[in-house]
C-alpha cells in the first residue's frame, strides 16, 4: 500500500516522524516557567504484560515460551509494583526540556541493589536522590508515594507529582503499550523547524525532469505545493497523535491503534467531524459471508473536493502525455485510450464534486470459484452507460472480443449489461473461474455497479436488495474485512501443501474468531485508524511457524 501526503494516514505518518526527530533533538536542561506535556509513554503493569505474552503464545502453540518469559521475569521485577503501569512523561516550557520517568516500586532498595549488578552502586547525593552510574550518564532516582521518579538531573527530581498516573490519563486502560505526542504543545520553533524541512527535502527532489515539459513540471509544482500546505496545517492544527497496541485475551483479539485527535475548532476539526457523519446506501455489499469486504463512506468538504479535483486533473494531464508518447500504439489505439481516460477522469471528479463518497464491495471464495461484486455512488450514472457503450463500440472488430450484452437484467432501476470472455483452455485461471470468465456492468440513476465470477449478475442483485433494505445506514469511515478461513479453503483447493493444511485447521478451531480487520473509529474531533487481528490468525501463524520448522518448509 502507497501512503499518499496528502491523505489522511499519510499525513500521519509524516508528521509523526518530523515531531519525533525534533523531539529527540530537543536539548536536556532543568525547565523554569510552567511546563506543558509533550509527550508520554504508557505501559501496563508487568503483570498485565506477561499475561498477554503467555496468552499470545499459548494460542501461538508456543505456549512455553510464554511460561519461560514468566518465570525468567521474576528475578528481574523484584521491588517492583507488578500491578501498577509504567510511564515516561517529556515537558517543556516552550524553551527547555525535562523528561521523567515513573516505575511503581515496593522496594526500591531490592531493585538498586538489582540494578548495581551490571552499573555499580548508586551513590546519595541528598533529598533522598540516589545518582546510579551508566555508560552515557548518570541517571538519578527517587522514591515517594510507591513510585521511584527517574531524572537527568537533581533538579528535575525536586518537584515531583503526587499521581504520576494522572499524566497518563486512559492510556493505561486502552493499551498495553501507547505513545502520546501532544503537537499543539510542542514549541511552535520547532514546528516550524519541522515543517521547512519537509519544504526542503521536497524542493530538492522538485527539479525538473529532463523529458518534463514546463506545463507538466508547473502542475506537478503545484501538486506538491498544495501537499506542503496541507502537511502545514496538519502540524499546526494537530491536537494529539497516538500510537497504541492492545491484548484482548477477553475478546480474543489484539489490535494496534494510530489516532489523531485535530484543535477544536479548526477546519481540520471539522472535515474530521464530516467523517464522524458516514452513511451508505451500499450496506448489503458489507457480507460477513465473505472472504473480503469493504465499506466506505464520508462527505467531502468544499477545500478538499477543490484541492482532490485539482490533482485529478493534473493526473489526467500527465497521463495523456504519457500516451501522446507511446511509440507502440498506433493513431486507433491513442485516440482510444485517450477518450477513455478522459471519460472516467470526469466521472471521478464530477462524483467527487458530489461532495459524497460512498462505495460497498465483497470477494467471495467458494473451492475453485470465486465472484467480486462492487457498488459505487456516482454523480450520473448515464455517464457510466455512455462509457461502457463506447467501449463496446471501440472494441468491436477487435479479436477476441465477445461483444457486450446490453440490458440483459433489469432490477429495482438497475439495468446490467453483461459479458463472457473464454479462458483459453491451457491457462491456469480456469482452475478459478472455469471455461468463460463472467462480467457485469449494473448501471443506476445515480450508482454503478461492476461485478466479475460466478454468477456476478444474482450476486449482484442479491446485495443491491439488501442495500436496499437499509438505505444510508449509518457506518464507521471506512471498513475492510478479510476472513482467513474462506481464503485458505480456496487456496487448498487449488493447490493445498501441509503448511496450508495445518493454518487451515487452526483457523476452523476459532469457532469464527478468524479475521483481519482494517477500520476508522470516528472519535470527538478526531478518528482512529485500527488494524485488528483475531485469536484465529495468531492461531493459524503459529501452526504455520510450527510446521515451517519441523518440515523445512
Amino acid at each position: 500500500m502507497i501512503l499518499k501526503i496528502g491523505t489522511p494516514i499519510g499525513k500521519f505518518f509524516g508528521a509523526a516522524v518530523l515531531i519525533a526527530a525534533c523531539l529527540v533533538s530537543a536539548a536536556r536542561v532543568q525547565a523554569q516557567a510552567e511546563m506543558k506535556t509533550l509527550a508520554v509513554l504508557s505501559v501496563a503493569s508487568i503483570e498485565n504484560i506477561l499475561n498477554n505474552v503467555e496468552y499470545l503464545t499459548e494460542v501461538g502453540s508456543a505456549g512455553d515460551l510464554g511460561r519461560m518469559a514468566k518465570m525468567f521475569a521474576v528475578p528481574y521485577t523484584q521491588g517492583l509494583d507488578n500491578k501498577k503501569p509504567i510511564g515516561f512523561v517529556l515537558q517543556s516550557d516552550g524553551q527547555e526540556f525535562v523528561p521523567l520517568g515513573f516505575i511503581p516500586v515496593k522496594d526500591l532498595k531490592a531493585t538498586l541493589a538489582l540494578l548495581s549488578e551490571n552499573l555499580g552502586a548508586p551513590r546519595d547525593v541528598g533529598d533522598g536522590i540516589q545518582e546510579i552510574p551508566s555508560p552515557a550518564q548518570p541517571i538519578f532516582v527517587k522514591e515517594q508515594n510507591g513510585w521511584a521518579f527517574i531524572g537527568q538531573t537533581v533538579e528535575s527530581l525536586k518537584v515531583l507529582p503526587q499521581n504520576p498516573l494522572d499524566q497518563l490519563g486512559k492510556l493505561p486502560t486502552e493499551y498495553d503499550v501507547a505513545i502520546r505526542a501532544t503537537v499543539k504543545n510542542i514549541p511552535a520553533q520547532y514546528r516550524e523547524m519541522a515543517i521547512t524541512t519537509l519544504k526542503e527535502g521536497i524542493q530538492q527532489g522538485l527539479a525538473q525532469r529532463s523529458d518534463e515539459d514546463d506545463a507538466t513540471y508547473n502542475a506537478r509544482k503545484q501538486l506538491v505545493q498544495a501537499q506542503i500546505e496541507q502537511i502545514d496545517k496538519f502540524i499546526n492544527e494537530s491536537d494529539q497523535l497516538t500510537v497504541g497496541w492492545k491484548v484482548d485475551p477477553a475478546g480474543k483479539r489484539t489490535y494496534l491503534d494510530f489516532a489523531f485527535t485535530a484543535i477544536p475548532g479548526t477546519e481540520m476539526a471539522q472535515q474530521l467531524a464530516l467523517m464522524g457523519e458516514s452513511k451508505t446506501d451500499f450496506a448489503g455489499f458489507f457480507s460477513q459471508d465473505a472472504a473480503m469486504s469493504f465499506n466506505s463512506a464520508a462527505k467531502i468538504s468544499a477545500e478538499q473536493i477543490e484541492q482532490s479535483a485539482a490533482m485529478l486533473d493534473n493526473l489526467r494531464e500527465t497521463a495523456m502525455k504519457e500516451i501522446a508518447k507511446k511509440e507502440d500504439m498506433n493513431a486507433k489505439a491513442r485516440q482510444a485510450a485517450t477518450e477513455m481516460l478522459s471519460a472516467v477522469m470526469n466521472i471521478f471528479i464530477d462524483t467527487m464534486k458530489t461532495g459524497q463518497m460512498d462505495m460497498g464491495a465483497s470477494l467471495m471464495l467458494q473451492p475453485k470459484a470465486m465472484t467480486f461484486v462492487s457498488g459505487f455512488h456516482v454523480a450520473d450514472g448515464q455517464a457510466v452507460d455512455k462509457l461502457v457503450r463506447r467501449i463496446d463500440e471501440l472494441a468491436k472488430g477487435e479479436r477476441d472480443f465477445p461483444g457486450i450484452k446490453f440490458n440483459a437484467a433489469q432490477q429495482a432501476g438497475v439495468a446490467f449489461h453483461t459479458m463472457s470472455v473464454p479462458i483459453p483452455a491451457d491457462e491456469d485461471a480456469r482452475k478459478i473461474l472455469g471455461e468463460t470468465l463472467d462480467l457485469a456492468v449494473g448501471i443506476g440513476k445515480s450508482s454503478a455497479y461492476f461485478a466479475v465470477g460466478k454468477d456476478c449478475v444474482a450476486k449482484l442483485q442479491e446485495m443491491i436488495t439488501a442495500s436496499a433494505s437499509q438505505p444510508q445506514k449509518s457506518i464507521p469511515p471506512f471498513q475492510v474485512v478479510l476472513a482467513a478461513t474462506h481464503i485458505m479453503e480456496f487456496v487448498s483447493s487449488i493447490e493445498a501443501n501441509p503448511i496450508i493444511t495445518s493454518i487451515l485447521e487452526g483457523l476452523k478451531e476459532s469457532d469464527g474468531k478468524d479475521h483481519f480487520l482494517i477500520h476508522g473509529l470516528p472519535v470527538e474531533n478526531g478518528l482512529i485508524y485500527r488494524l485488528e487481528l483475531e485469536e484465529g490468525i495468531i492461531k493459524a501463524a503459529g501452526r504455520a511457524a510450527q510446521m515451517a520448522n519441523a518440515g523445512g518448509f
